[in-house]
This record gives C-alpha cells, sequence and structure tokens, in this order.
C-alpha cells in the first residue's frame, strides 16, 4: 500500500468517524432535549409552575415529590444526590489521572520509575471507567424508578408504568404530551 492511498484511507475513515461523532451528538442532545421539555410539562401538569422544570437538581427534588409520598421522595431524592456526587468524584478522579498521564508523559525520560507511574495512573483510568459503569447503571435505576413514579402519578396502567422501565424519556414524554391529569390526593396511585 502506497502512502497516497494510506493517506486517502485514514482521512476517508477519520471523515466517517467524525460524520458518526456527529449524528451520535445530535441525536443525544436531541434526547436531552426531549428530558428537558417533558419534565417541565410534567411539572407544570402536577406542580403548576413549569420555571421549576429549569433548574438543575431542584427539578428532580420536585419530580420526585410528584410521583412519591414525602417520605419515598426524600429518599430517592437523596440517593440521586448522592449518586450524582459519587459521579462528579470519579469524574474527577479520571480528570486528575489524565493530567498526572500527560505529565508523566512529557517528563518520561527524567523519571526513573516512569513505567510503575505509568501503570498506576493506567490502573486509575480503567477502574474510574468501570466504576462509572457501575454508578451510572444505579442512577439508571433510580431514574427509571421515578419516572415509574410519574406515570403512577399520572394515572397510567401497570402495564404502561412498568414499560416505563425500559424506555423511560419516550414514557415521560408521552405522559407530557398526553391529556393525563395529575392525580395528587389519590394515595394508591402513588408507589
Amino acid at each position: 500500500m502506497g502512502l497516497v492511498t494510506f493517506t486517502a484511507s485514514l482521512l476517508a475513515a477519520s471523515f466517517i468517524f467524525l460524520i458518526i461523532l456527529v449524528i451520535v451528538g445530535i441525536f443525544t442532545l436531541f434526547i436531552r432535549l426531549m428530558k428537558l421539555i417533558s419534565n417541565i410539562i410534567i411539572i407544570k401538569k402536577g406542580d403548576g409552575n413549569w420555571w421549576k422544570g429549569i433548574i438543575p437538581f431542584y427539578n428532580r427534588w420536585v419530580r420526585y415529590n410528584l410521583a412519591f409520598d414525602k417520605k419515598r421522595a426524600l429518599i430517592v431524592f437523596i440517593a440521586d444526590m448522592i449518586i450524582s456526587g459519587i459521579l462528579g468524584v470519579i469524574y474527577t478522579l479520571m480528570f486528575i489521572a489524565t493530567c498526572a498521564a500527560n505529565i508523566v508523559e512529557s517528563s518520561k525520560y527524567s523519571i526513573q520509575s516512569y513505567d510503575t507511574w505509568s501503570r498506576a495512573i493506567g490502573d486509575v483510568f480503567i477502574i474510574s471507567l468501570i466504576a462509572i459503569m457501575l454508578v451510572k447503571m444505579v442512577y439508571s435505576l433510580v431514574y427509571r424508578y421515578g419516572t415509574y413514579g410519574i406515570c403512577r402519578a399520572f394515572g397510567r396502567e401497570n402495564g404502561f408504568c412498568i414499560a416505563a422501565f425500559f424506555i423511560p424519556v419516550i414514557a415521560s414524554t408521552l405522559v407530557a404530551f398526553s391529556n393525563d391529569e395529575y392525580i395528587e390526593d389519590v394515595e394508591e396511585t402513588k408507589v
């Protein structure tokens, strides 16, 4: 393979990868926007104040209070905040490990134990990735449980509420854009 062919292949692969990244980014942005709009509409339907759906962390508190009784809402909210804090710490550790890797790499000829440092930083990075995956799985369960509670609070049937565990964004969107009304006083609808 010649240099020109190799360069053309590399450019084509890079361009395809860039297109895939743009498509994934647009899809992610669309999902995030859909979650935000659905959250605003659900909070407006249940609480009457649409602006509470925009404020980070507070919108989760309001949403959990719509979905559950006060005690369960507090427990789910605390679990949500603890998980978010753990994710923040892990992301910070990954950032520090990345910076340390750059420092070690830039001075690899002056550090006598370069291989040890390099392996240690790699281990921290891999453990952080595994921890992120596990913590995000737990967070996903908390988020899905909250969506389940929202579906119940708006009078949806059990089948729909169970489906909300598997497709929470779609379930929230359907509840937000439906004619369902918030059932505030019916305790059996609250989980």
